[in-house]
């Protein structure tokens, strides 16, 4: 069903929702889907270290998990380098991957010894030669990213034709040329442009031998989509009931699959390790950011008031929550994502026990919208119900409730506040709760308290 949690989340929310009287927006921070995203993706793309984008979400809890699990990280600036120190990784475990760095920010990393980092310019080269001339560096190329949500290229990156350049600088300087990087943009939409990358890689290691340089490091960046493991679940059960109907698989991967992760690692790996296979000793790493954290978390806000109107005979209700596009939702306007709501009801315990009966039956919380995890993931059950006076209810498309036209608005004083502009959703009340999956990645981090409205505090599970 869409819209639907899993357990662990659907309790918390009904814990905060139900026994609190705080109406602050929140974010549940599910930690082991965060696990579970590190456990498919060593599975799945076995050969290639993953180092967390930490620009995606920065939250010290998920950094300290990531320590825990072994991955490495990917930082932009002095802040982020402090950031994941301060959680426990080590400076070999960071890749500098800012191809224009701050002076200060270049020395501090020599301070702290983080070696490992990226440029795509001679005038970058003659700085880390000036500040740091121990680094270990590689060269960011210009892949094809034209398909990308969010185009990197517009800013970053060597065009193939100035990588023997670029390369011969780095021998006149004696600087430590260990390989190269790039990124296909972030929220890629063509599962061919990662395997086309590694193309591009493997002509500028072919480039490099030609000038007796032996490069060991390739970065192919970011890009990967984000989607739970749950939702892998539910589209591999689509992908056999379009098979069993005689669709070609073929073009079911070519059509949409990119936005799985499973389907882009299947092209991915073998291309990898056609090109760059693991007897040529060459280390593989990558940066994700959404993949790791996407799914992770679920924004939960409170319905501040209504407004109703009739057009044309017909109800319209602009709802106003308690977060907005200068909050959490920057992402609509920063990362052009596209939100989806969910309403959750606060009613009285024995009028919500009535309304699930009709849902019950399947042995799992009948007010609840979860569903099992896949097998990446960690099961737990649901929570028992409270004995509280109100309780929170799921409203949705069973309830068989007529849907009204509206919108949803953030609390700001500007009109570009919008979350939601063209919205169908059962009538709420003031004082009911939506919430927001897959909420994780370049969301909360670039919030700002605009107008005075606080950011969404997070509760983890």
């Amino acid at each position: 069903m869409e819209g639907e949690l899993n357990a662990r989340v659907w309790a918390s929310i009904k814990e905060r929702v139900e026994h609190g009287e705080d109406e602050s927006a929140f974010m549940v921070v599910d930690l082991a889907d965060v696990d579970s995203k590190v456990r498919a993706w060593r599975a799945l793309l076995p050969r290639v270290e993953p180092f967390y984008a930490v620009k995606c979400h920065d939250d010290p809890q998920i950094l300290r998990r990531l320590v825990k699990l072994g991955v490495g990280f990917d930082c932009a600036s002095k802040g982020e380098i402090d950031l994941v120190l301060d959680a426990g990784a080590s400076p070999e475990d960071i890749i500098f991957a800012h191809p224009c760095k701050a002076q200060s920010h270049l020395l501090h990393a020599a301070q702290v010894g983080a070696e490992m980092m990226t440029f795509d310019n001679d005038d970058e080269l003659f700085k880390i030669k000036r500040h740091f001339p121990g680094a270990k560096i590689l060269l960011r190329l210009l892949p094809d990213d034209s398909s990308a949500v969010c185009q990197l290229g517009v800013k970053f990156g060597a065009d193939i034709k100035a990588v023997r350049g670029l390369m011969q600088t780095c021998l006149d300087l004696d600087l430590n040329l260990v390989g190269v990087s790039y990124h296909v943009g972030s929220g890629c939409q063509d599962i061919a442009a990662f395997s086309e990358a590694v193309h591009l890689a493997r002509r500028a290691f072919d480039i490099a031998e030609e000038l007796g340089i032996q490069l060991s490091i390739l970065d192919i960046g970011g890009g990967f989509p984000g989607e739970s493991v749950r939702h892998w679940k539910a589209a591999a059960a689509a992908r056999e009931a379009a098979e069993f109907n005689g669709v070609d698989d073929e073009s079911l991967e070519a059509k949409g699959d990119a936005r799985l992760f499973p389907a882009l690692a299947r092209q991915l790996g073998p291309t990898l390790d056609q090109l760059f296979p693991a007897e040529s000793g060459v280390r593989i790493i990558a940066e994700p950011g959404r993949y790791m954290v996407h799914s992770s978390c679920t924004l939960v806000a409170n319905v501040l008031a209504r407004r109703r109107t009739v057009v044309r005979n017909t109800e319209v209700f602009r709802y106003y929550i308690n977060e907005g596009v200068y909050g959490s939702f920057n992402n609509i306007i920063y990362d052009h994502a596209t939100v989806q709501g969910f309403p959750l009801r606060v009613r009285g315990r024995r009028q919500v026990e009535r309304e699930a009966l009709r849902r019950s039956g399947s042995g799992e919380d009948p007010l609840a919208p979860g569903a099992a995890e896949s097998d990446f993931s960690d099961d737990d059950e649901a929570a028992a119900g409270s004995s509280s006076e109100n309780a929170v209810a799921f409203v949705g498309e069973v309830d068989g409730e007529q849907l009204c036209e509206g919108s949803v608005w953030g609390p700001t004083c500007d009109g570009l506040d919008c979350v939601l502009k063209d919205s169908y959703l059962p009538r709420l009340e003031v004082g009911d709760w939506m919430y927001f999956p897959d909420m994780g990645a370049y969301t909360v981090a670039a919030a700002a308290k605009f107008n005075g409205f606080e950011i969404a505090t997070k509760v983890y599970i």
